[in-house]
């Protein structure tokens, strides 16, 4: 089969799938209660709309099938950012070769150059990143990143490298390129780098500047919940138990949806115990049994923590001749 042919058949195929998309959605839409005559004249505006738009125009509104289409009918000619948004439609679709074609294509032009060439880099190496391919998306990354100058769009790099080498199990290598992402980013633009930066270095080991990274992670990031938990569960393995408490109660205060699990529950009682505030204990266990269920394993696990507690108090305040006498009592027929 010739090129043209195969790309006549590829043309077709496309059209059939976008069809079958609006047939599906035709169906369902006909559920409503909307006349037949209504949902026809929406279709027809719908067509009309998407034979006026442009593929980036189509791929910006999430319009993917259309957006292919629309790349295929113009013999996947147009400027470098309807192909760009050619590739990113292919992608969405699922289609991950053609989306590599598309981008491969693209970044053959050398006249393509740039931070616009170096964001469709990054776009490219996402998809090998999130395909699998790390060393790919690592050595394509590292190749532009070290050629820009410092900004948000190089910190994107230096992120996408560290979660390149995380996922391979180089935590080390990792931890230095979420450093250089959170020192070289705007706060916007690093604040999942701090957070990935302080995990990588509790997985290494690294607690002490773990706790410290992720206590400075600021209140507005939308990492600051993960954060606190985090900084929870660091303090419950240290035993820092005052700590455990404080990061517990801003986290319920602040974010009572994040933090009204199990595990929580069974952290603050436990840290409670340890402080031996028992009747806290025992007051935070009774609305742990009622927001959620006493067969949960970490309700099991706070409980039976409860329950030696007490043990160890009785055992502690009762003198041990009476002790004895108990012990001889129940040996007793």
């Amino acid at each position: 089969m010739t090129s043209k042919r195969k790309e006549i058949r590829n043309r077709k195929l496309i059209r059939k799938l976008c069809a079958a998309f609006c047939c599906v959605l035709a169906a369902v839409t006909a559920v409503s209660a909307a006349p037949a005559d209504e949902l026809m004249s929406v279709l027809a505006v719908s067509d009309l709309n998407a034979g006026a738009a442009t593929v980036q125009e189509l791929t910006l509104q999430g319009r993917y099938f259309e957006a292919m289409v629309k790349f295929k009918d113009t013999g996947e000619q147009g400027n470098v950012s309807e192909q760009l948004a050619a590739a990113k439609s292919a992608w969405a679709l699922g289609l991950v070769d053609e989306a590599r074609k598309i981008w491969d294509s693209v970044l053959a032009n050398q006249e393509f150059q740039g931070t616009e060439r170096a964001r469709a880099v990054l776009a490219r190496a996402i998809l090998e990143y999130q395909e699998g391919n790390y060393e790919q998306a690592r050595a394509a990354a590292e190749s532009v990143a070290q050629k820009l100058d410092i900004s948000d769009l190089r910190a994107q790099f230096w992120m996408l490298i560290g979660e390149a080498l995380k996922a391979q199990g180089a935590l080390s290598l990792a931890e230095g390129y979420y450093q250089k992402a959170v020192d070289e980013g705007s706060f916007k633009a690093s604040t999942e780098a701090v957070f990935q930066l302080g995990e990588c270095q509790r997985r290494l080991g690294l607690i002490n500047e773990s706790r410290y990274t992720f206590a400075g992670i600021d209140t507005s990031s939308p990492y600051t919940a993960q954060a606190l938990r985090k900084l929870a569960e660091i303090d419950l393995a240290q035993r820092n138990f005052e700590g455990v408490l404080t990061w517990l109660e801003e986290g319920r205060e602040t974010y009572p949806g994040e933090f009204s699990d199990g595990w929580s529950s069974y952290a603050l009682v436990s840290a409670l115990i340890a402080l031996n505030r028992l009747d806290n204990a025992e007051a935070e266990l009774t609305s742990f049994r009622v927001k959620h269920s006493d067969t949960d394993s970490w309700f099991v696990l706070a409980q039976a923590g409860l329950e030696a507690a007490y043990a160890r108090e009785i055992n502690t305040k009762t003198p041990p001749a009476a002790i004895n006498s108990i012990q001889e009592e129940k040996v007793l027929p």
